[in-house]
């Protein structure tokens, strides 16, 4: 099975020939995925409109935190970040969560990863 990055992986049968993608759609399912795209049901109400305001959305800024790479846009770089500004402007916390044996990003992460979305309220 040969595949390039950030490409679906493409399964191969008997005789080598291509027999299916996996995920179909190219996309790696996650965890909450419906959490991204619930604030934009708020947008309009026409179903239509919030999918292709979402698709955009997700296709220029979303897709990065599900791709490993040195770019500081993706996942990766916005961890880096956050451990840098926490060391910078809360060096205490670091330190004392450090001491307690807690992980800062392993806490962070989550709401990272899902852009705060079921973290924050509405309002």
């Amino acid at each position: 099975m040969k595949s390039k990055p950030h490409a679906p992986i493409i399964a191969v049968g008997s005789g080598e020939k291509p027999v299916g993608i996996f995920p179909p759609a190219g996309v790696l399912p996650v965890k909450h995925f419906s959490w991204y795209f619930a604030p934009f049901c708020y947008i309009s109400d026409n179903k239509e409109d919030c999918y292709f305001i979402f698709r955009a959305f997700f296709c220029k800024y979303l897709c990065q935190l599900q791709s490993l790479s040195s770019n500081s846009d993706c996942i990766i770089g916005l961890c880096k970040l956050f451990e840098d500004l926490l060391q910078m402007y809360e060096p205490e916390v670091c330190y004392h969560l450090n001491q307690l044996g807690i992980s800062p990003l392993k806490t962070a992460f989550p709401w990272i990863f899902h852009c705060f979305v079921g973290s924050l309220e509405v309002d």
